[in-house]
């Protein structure tokens, strides 16, 4: 492996294209690439394609792009951030592992996995025999198949790994993107202050970006009953509608 000056370690951070502000996960790379460097490790991000891209055509040059400048970084680690919707649900990124400088680790970072398939009309049994020989994913492409390590978020996705592909996968669960500012009791209380709330008063925080998909419609479905056990307990959803998975008109809707 090629060090860089000083020893330290140069990883390509590859992700998608979806701005902080847009994506959680584009929020989430941005923070582990400084973190990384305060720890004595180069962190390169390395972003596959453009955030207003639609032709699914777009990720083919895009995919050839982001290899060619990982190879120029010549990187001891290349790690993928892979979540479907980052890469506009294309199976191109897939095609990442063997334009990759050779002999270099891989490492790929599931954020969402266990759903979907590229292309969507091909039957899930016809992908098996090709996942149980480590050839294909699925969802991955070559990615997982050709990985070193693969890091998941939660037990299910790790199962799903294991059965699929038979790979064990290293769990590492993601906290919310946001700066532990401390203050402990002292927090609370300034935060139930400002809501108009009791100090005691039970408050639900829902953090993320707001989607169809994250369970907000059933958790406002849910106050009713909650709130007859506890009437003075609020809901406070903390995070955008707009987002790189949807877009404004959608969250609009929603």
């Amino acid at each position: 492996m090629s060090v860089t000056e000083g020893g330290r370690i140069r990883v390509a951070m590859v992700h998608g294209p979806g701005p902080a502000d847009r994506d959680g996960v584009g929020d989430y790379v941005e923070r582990l690439v400084r973190a990384l460097g305060d720890a004595g490790v180069e962190a390169v991000g390395v972003p596959v394609g453009s955030p207003g891209a639609r032709s699914p055509w777009h990720w083919l040059p895009a995919t050839l792009g982001a290899a060619r400048r990982v190879r120029r970084l010549r990187p001891d680690v290349v790690h993928v951030q892979f979540a479907p919707s980052a890469y506009r649900f294309s199976g191109l990124p897939g095609l990442l592992p063997p334009l990759l400088p050779p002999g270099v680790p891989l490492v790929t970072t599931l954020h969402e996995y266990g759903w979907w398939a590229a292309p969507g009309w091909v039957p899930g049994p016809a992908w098996r025999p090709l996942e149980r020989a480590r050839l294909w994913d699925r969802e991955t492409g070559r990615l997982v198949p050709a990985s070193a390590l693969v890091v998941v978020t939660n037990a299910s996705h790790a199962r799903q790994v294991r059965r699929r592909l038979g790979a064990a996968a290293v769990e590492v669960p993601l906290a919310p993107n946001v700066v532990d500012h401390g203050g402990g009791r002292q927090a609370r209380v300034r935060v139930r202050d400002r809501l108009g709330m009791g100090r005691e008063d039970p408050l639900l925080a829902f953090f993320g970006f707001v989607h169809p998909v994250k369970g907000v419609r059933q958790l406002v479905e849910a106050l009713p009953a909650l709130r007859a056990a506890r009437p003075r307990l609020r809901l406070l959803v903390v995070g955008g509608f707009t987002s790189q998975a949807l877009p404004e008109a959608e969250a609009r809707a929603f």
